[in-house]
């Protein structure tokens, strides 16, 4: 196994190498994810600065971003290279379904300076959840 992009980097190579596992998480092919995981692939790892998570939040993976969210040692709060939480990725690119769905599944996710606890969740809908988030990272809507 080789290191991938520099020191604080983890490996992401049980099979096909760090690009693969990545780019299967960018593309919507769970089993390649879930298969990876099975072979104890490190589901906080980091390729170039974003983990599996920010992958699939990124591109709008729901069915990647189900299987991660089952991952007890999944970390729902660790920034890429641009210093955002997937949270924030989804949010800023628009994609809905993530957003909610890291909601549903995490009883925290960082949005921004301060942590929404599931108490303070349960007071709004939905929609006052994605318009929180997505102000959060672009200003008002």
């Amino acid at each position: 196994m080789q290191q991938v992009n520099g020191p604080a980097d983890c490996y992401l190579q049980p099979h096909g190498g760090a690009s693969h596992v990545l780019e299967a998480a960018q593309k919507g092919h769970p089993a390649s994810v879930n298969q990876y995981l099975k072979q104890n692939g490190d589901v906080n790892a980091t390729y170039k600065g974003d983990t599996l998570l920010h992958a699939a939040c990124s591109h709008g993976r729901e069915n990647v971003l189900c299987i991660l969210l089952l991952n007890k040692k999944l970390c729902v709060n660790l920034r890429n290279r641009y210093n955002e939480t997937g949270l924030m990725t989804a949010a800023a690119n628009g994609y809905k379904n993530c957003v909610e769905t890291l909601f549903e599944y995490n009883h925290k996710a960082y949005v921004g300076p301060t942590y929404v606890s599931s108490a303070a969740r349960g007071k709004c809908t939905m929609e006052d959840r994605w318009e929180f988030a997505h102000r959060r990272i672009s200003g008002p809507l």
